[in-house]
């Protein structure tokens, strides 16, 4: 199994659905690999993506995935965004090598420290969209510390409006990086942010 595509309709995924798909490459995933239907409150709620696609060696030790490519399709404006760790998932990745792109929904309200950190094979990151299109989510999110720290193949950053703050040394060491868009509603750059950045 190497590439996997799952539509919104689907509400529900248990945990370790695809535990051990050591192959896997390439994913478009709806929103219940994030979320988790709530039937009886009505409400999406937050869940740890590993949960669903863990893998682990013969020692019961977690493996690194192999995803080259991922899309997100959606966040439900519904969700119960206070049960969601570092909304919307984008804490872990730093934890696959071979990752090339990311596209993520426009309403993400944060790309956490260390997001990306160290990904060697990264080359795109787009986030598709108004990122303050669902008005029940705050404007003001950010770029965390060293979200992109050592991604030496990045090559340009887009960002849709409603970035707040670039932090301390988040593209720092992307030495390939030719390009980025930093949207008007940006009022803060820490220092360091592009630090050994653009050539």
């Amino acid at each position: 199994l190497t590439r996997i595509e799952i539509p919104n309709s689907v509400k529900d995924i248990g945990d370790g659905a695809f535990r051990n798909c050591y192959g896997l490459k390439n994913l478009v995933m709806p929103r219940s690999v994030f979320f988790r239907w709530d039937s009886a409150n009505d409400r999406w709620v937050g869940r740890d993506f590993y949960d669903v696609f863990e893998c682990l060696d013969e020692r019961g030790l977690p493996l690194p995935f192999m995803w080259e490519t991922v899309v997100l399709l959606d966040i439900p404006p519904t969700a119960d965004y206070e049960d969601v760790p570092g909304l919307p998932i984008i804490t872990r990745f730093r934890d696959m090598p071979n990752l090339r792109s990311v596209t993520l929904p426009g309403c993400v309200r944060g790309i956490e420290s260390y997001a990306f950190y160290g990904l060697p094979q990264l080359e795109s990151v787009t986030i598709s969209g108004d990122t303050v299109a669902d008005s029940s989510l705050p404007s003001d999110w950010s770029i965390g510390e060293w979200a992109f720290y050592g991604c030496v193949n990045l090559t340009h950053v887009d960002i849709p409006d409603g970035l707040w703050a670039i932090q301390r040394r988040a593209f720092y060491g992307c030495s390939s990086l030719t390009s980025v868009n930093i949207p008007a509603s940006v009022e803060w750059i820490s220092g360091g942010a592009l630090h050994r950045g653009l050539p």
